[in-house]
């Protein structure tokens, strides 16, 4: 069985606490793509992907899924919402996420 753990905008993990969780056994980290993360504390949001991978863990995406508006009948706010959502692809693909749910 493989284990992952999540990891919030409020998370305080440091390098010795992700060493350790890999070390047990964690092979995955689940990064939550929600508010306020990832635009609005860019350096350190990557600063935390750089340890997680640096350990060898494999990165996973929980996307935003409140507020946000995709299937909106307002073309502009889906528009907003689509265009946003294409910018956090992006960042999957930097940062070679494994899988995202929402």
């Amino acid at each position: 069985m493989k284990f992952s753990f999540a990891v919030w905008p409020k998370s305080r993990l440091s390098l010795k606490d992700v060493s350790y969780a890999s070390s047990v056994g964690f092979v995955t980290a689940e990064v939550s793509l929600e508010y306020p993360w990832p635009y609005w504390e860019m350096p350190k949001f990557e600063e935390l992907l750089g340890i997680l991978k640096g350990q060898g863990l494999k990165l996973g995406a929980h996307l935003p899924w409140r507020d946000f508006a995709l299937a909106s009948p307002y073309e502009d706010v889906r528009r907003g919402a689509i265009s946003y959502m294409r910018r956090l692809l992006d960042i999957l693909r930097k940062w070679e996420f494994q899988y995202a749910v929402s």
